[in-house]
């Protein structure tokens, strides 16, 4: 076990020399290269100070590690036809061109209604204010996901057999502990898997049902993907120890610990807010010393 602490003739003989540049330069620029992806922005979560964190790394993640990074690859969305994507988020909600602001602020109605788009991805929302004063009962979570899933099929949002599971969270006012709890809204939350594996960061479908199974809210920020390169040279075991020295991670935590033990190790994937690209991460997986709660750490999968 081994510990870290966390602180790129003449005429003809020119004439073929140029056309074989031009043919090199064409090939060079039509096969996907690793340098033109950018490198990967990982959020930092809260406030926290990692400095004083120590890392140990289970000798079984030791290989876990090097066999993930045989198999790594990079994504992106694909193009959007932006006007396209206006013109269906103006014939669902009733809303003009000019009312759908920029991603990811938006454009607030006279109304309250907030929507918006990004012209780059095609990412896109679109959120009624909350209605404080609904008492229009509550839908159960199976009726809520069946809206949802309902809602994204007949509207060609994504591909309901790439959705995979819902989960169902809540809007509320009150306290539930207190028996004073009322649920305003259905939150209905599908994360799209790649390649079988989850995604993390903004590549997710939301649909918020009212009481009443109206829609009234859409965050739609996964969409079709393509590949991009399928061979992506991975970290290996002393690569990951080096980020760790030099805190290139996130650690999902509220409070960093003194110490944790990693003893599990996988790839994922996570998608940058500000990026077309869908980039191959580690999530490394462990506890604190003599504790029960995990932590986990997310490292940019992909070699210097």
């Amino acid at each position: 076990m081994k510990n870290f602490v966390i602180q790129n003739r003449k005429i003809f003989v020119t004439t073929c020399v140029a056309v074989m540049l031009c043919v090199v330069t064409v090939l060079h620029f039509a096969e996907p290269q690793d340098e033109q992806i950018p490198k990967l922005n990982l959020p930092a979560v809260g406030n926290i100070v990692t400095a004083n964190t120590r890392v140990s790394i289970a000798d079984a993640a030791e290989s876990e590690i090097d066999n993930a990074s045989q198999s790594l690859a990079v994504y992106r969305l694909k193009p959007v036809n932006i006007n396209q994507e206006k013109k269906k988020i103006e014939d669902l909600f009733q809303v003009s061109s000019s009312d759908i602001g920029t991603f990811p602020t938006g454009n607030t109605l006279s109304d309250g209604t907030t929507v918006g788009i990004d012209a780059q991805t095609g990412r896109w929302f679109y959120q009624k204010p909350i209605d404080f004063d609904a008492k229009e009962g509550t839908l159960s979570d199976a009726d809520a996901i069946q809206i949802a899933e309902q809602f994204i099929a007949d509207n060609n949002l994504y591909p309901l057999q790439e959705l995979g599971d819902a989960k169902v969270g809540t809007t509320s006012t009150g306290d539930a502990t207190q028996g004073t709890e009322e649920i305003l809204r259905k939150n209905v939350y599908f994360y799209p898997e790649i390649a079988g594996k989850p995604v993390y960061g903004t590549f997710r479908i939301c649909i918020s049902v009212s009481g009443t199974g109206e829609i009234v809210g859409v965050d739609k920020f996964a969409n079709e993907y393509t590949l991009v390169d399928a061979d992506v040279e991975g970290k290996n075991y002393h690569e990951v120890a080096t980020s760790l020295s030099e805190n290139e991670y996130t650690l999902n935590a509220e409070v960093a610990p003194s110490s944790i033990l990693v003893d599990s190790v996988s790839d994922a994937f996570y998608a940058d807010p500000e990026s077309e690209y869908i980039q191959p991460i580690y999530v490394l997986e462990g506890s604190e010393e003599n504790q029960t709660e995990k932590y986990d750490i997310w490292m940019d999968a992909r070699s210097n």
